[in-house]
């Protein structure tokens, strides 16, 4: 792991924009109610949801700019996945001096759906950088593809921090889309438990939710 991403993963736990204070759900839990619950949760939201300041916005943002950069992809303007995408999606859209576009999102007590309201000016044609902060099972990635195409604009590819590694990129790379990670949550924890950050118990406790969740979801696909 070069220094400057290693700088941003250490960042993540003495930040605290990591939790271990368990269990978690994520959204999969509404329709999964029954999958195993993470023991941790990276949570990348401004007080009071969580504990993200502008100075780590502004880290990861550049992070996230450095990353395209050497990735040589070709784009026309950015947007991020509603909310938790925004924040890093608006400072890289000035980083690399591209139009941010900003999606609709509805919310009430039973449902959050992204709605197919692009606000910014953009023209049709135009390749989308899709931002979010994680993927886990992606279902709101492609909420935002589907929005985004809607209004005759093409996804470039999606730009990542974290790979939860319970499958999401899997979903979006077979239905075509190029993914983008910065780190998969097994590099993180290998890297967590190297720096002392997390014990040898919480590598494992993770590693097992790991494995368990993607155990889970594969008897799903044989059972359907």
């Amino acid at each position: 792991m070069k220094e400057n991403l290693e700088k941003i993963a250490l960042s993540l736990i003495d930040k605290r924009l990591v939790s271990f204070e368990g269990p978690f759900r994520f959204k999969f839990h509404e329709k999964h109610p029954k999958a195993p619950h993470s023991p941790i949760k990276v949570n990348l939201r401004f007080p009071p949801e969580g504990k993200l300041t502008q100075e780590s916005v502004e880290e990861i943002a550049k992070t996230f700019y450095q990353t395209i950069c050497k990735n040589q992809l070709q784009y026309n303007c950015v947007v991020g996945v509603p909310r938790a995408g925004e924040p890093f999606a608006e400072v890289f859209s000035r980083l690399a001096w591209k139009p941010f576009l900003t999606l609709q999102k509805k919310e009430d007590i039973f449902k959050r759906r992204i709605l197919p309201i692009i606000e910014g000016r953009y023209q049709t044609g135009w390749r989308v950088l899709l931002l979010d902060d994680v993927v886990v099972m992606a279902d709101s990635k492609f909420e935002a593809i589907q929005a985004i195409e809607a209004n005759g604009l093409i996804v470039a590819a999606i730009l990542i921090l974290v790979d939860w590694q319970h499958g999401g990129r899997e979903s979006l790379e077979k239905a075509g889309y190029t993914v983008i990670p910065v780190f998969s949550m097994e590099e993180l924890l290998t890297f967590w438990l190297r720096k002392w950050r997390i014990s040898q118990k919480k590598f494992q406790e993770v590693t097992s939710y790991l494995q368990r969740v993607r155990a889970y979801f594969k008897r799903q696909e044989t059972t359907h």
